[in-house]
């Protein structure tokens, strides 16, 4: 099971993204409360291997009530239920759909009860280089990077 984030008395909620495509379909992204970056750059928290995807194509926002997304001005654009979104926040509701290139996500949302620690629990992984590499679907590789191997 995949942990949850504890609060102040309050409901926080809980994101995780489904892998969709690629050999590793079925495969869950738990998503950190703050915010969680994805593009092709080394910093980008889930990196994305194809020129299709920008440096930095857009961002997850998580906070205790609410997952957002932004695009970051991306070449390709960021895909939610099969239209283009804006660089405008959107709020991600349950089972809403994330499309950047050929990667499709599918949102998963639970209201986090509190006084639960996270879990260190990881989504299973190939090691290959300074990243976790979670799907392969064509040109595209989804990898997400682990924060000791960001070099600052």
């Amino acid at each position: 099971m995949l942990g949850k984030v504890s609060g102040k008395g309050m409901a926080n909620m809980d994101a995780k993204l489904k892998v969709l495509s690629g050999s590793f379909s079925g495969q869950t992204i738990q998503v950190p409360h703050g915010k969680l970056l994805i593009g092709r750059e080394e910093d980008c928290d889930l990196r994305l291997e194809s020129e299709l995807v920008s440096r930095y194509h857009c961002v997850l926002l998580l906070d205790d009530h609410a997952l957002r997304i932004r695009d970051l001005g991306s070449t390709n654009g960021t895909f939610m239920n099969g239209r283009r979104i804006g660089t405008g926040e959107m709020i991600l509701l349950q089972d809403d759909m994330i499309s950047i290139d050929k990667m499709t996500f599918q949102i998963d949302l639970a209201e986090a009860t509190t006084g639960m620690q996270p879990s260190r629990n990881r989504v299973p992984s190939v090691r290959i280089g300074e990243a976790d590499v979670l799907a392969e679907c064509g040109d595209a590789v989804l990898a997400v990077v682990q924060p000791e191997c960001v070099r600052e």
